[in-house]
């Protein structure tokens, strides 16, 4: 009688649980509940506050003062749409636009594009015509001004573009002395050259080493998982200024 009892338990044991009950865990965590959306929208609320009376509402205080006349104190007047008209005819403001809008160009686009373009050439091109180790070593050269911090990399640019640096040093050599100016002195050089050295910074400090981790890329790559997830860092920052 007891063998035929300690068979059946151990059957019973071999077998598993019956399809219709449930383990004691899921039993004992029957009673717990779960906390829903709502709960957590709650942690959203003063963050979503905050935004709205630091950002939303002087916003909508600016574009109301814009059409009014308000030296900052006393009553507002309103003038309608005279400050646009002003602001359209100022060359400054134009001015001041196009070099808004290069900055932009040399901070994200150019950096990124250049970027994609020379991680999928580094490994569609090189590793493939070549051999890996080839795109390994120029990956590396790629890879070393990662290490110069920012200020040291500007610091070394305005030395290249001094009357006498390396870069004027270069056009005199080569036999291009008439190309030889004050690169960061002339106003018709001045702001190229900022561009430049900012594109180089971008491209070479923060595009490309962030790509050349990428063992295998590839331009399918670039298009499927690059370009969404810069996309993604783009819209979901909120403190790129320009």
């Amino acid at each position: 009688m007891t063998l035929s009892v300690s068979t059946t338990k151990s059957s019973r044991a071999a077998a598993g649980p019956r399809p219709g009950r449930r383990p004691a865990r899921r039993n004992a965590r029957r009673g717990v509940r779960r906390p829903g959306r709502r709960g957590y929208s709650l942690y959203l609320l003063p963050g979503l506050v905050l935004s709205f009376v630091v950002i939303v509402v002087p916003v909508i205080a600016n574009v109301g003062l814009s059409f009014t006349s308000w030296p900052g104190v006393g009553n507002p007047e309103w003038i309608g749409t005279r400050n646009y008209q002003r602001l359209f005819q100022d060359e400054d403001f134009w001015a001041s636009f196009r070099h808004t809008a290069a900055i932009v160009l040399a901070m994200a686009i150019v950096p990124t594009v250049l970027g994609l373009v020379l991680a999928a050439v580094l490994f569609d091109y090189v590793a493939k015509r070549f051999s890996s180790r080839s795109a390994t070593l120029f990956r590396s050269a790629l890879y070393v001004p990662q290490v110069l911090p920012v200020a040291v990399s500007g610091i070394v640019w305005s030395w290249l573009l001094l009357p006498d640096g390396a870069v004027n040093a270069l056009f005199k050599d080569v036999g291009l002395g008439g190309l030889t100016r004050d690169w960061l002195g002339d106003p018709d050089s001045a702001l190229p050259s900022v561009l430049g050295i900012m594109v180089w910074i971008q491209i070479f400090q923060y595009r490309v080493p962030w790509e050349l981790m990428v063992e295998e890329y590839s331009w399918l790559m670039a298009i499927n998982i690059t370009l969404l997830v810069i996309a993604w860092y783009v819209f979901s920052r909120r403190d790129f200024k320009s």
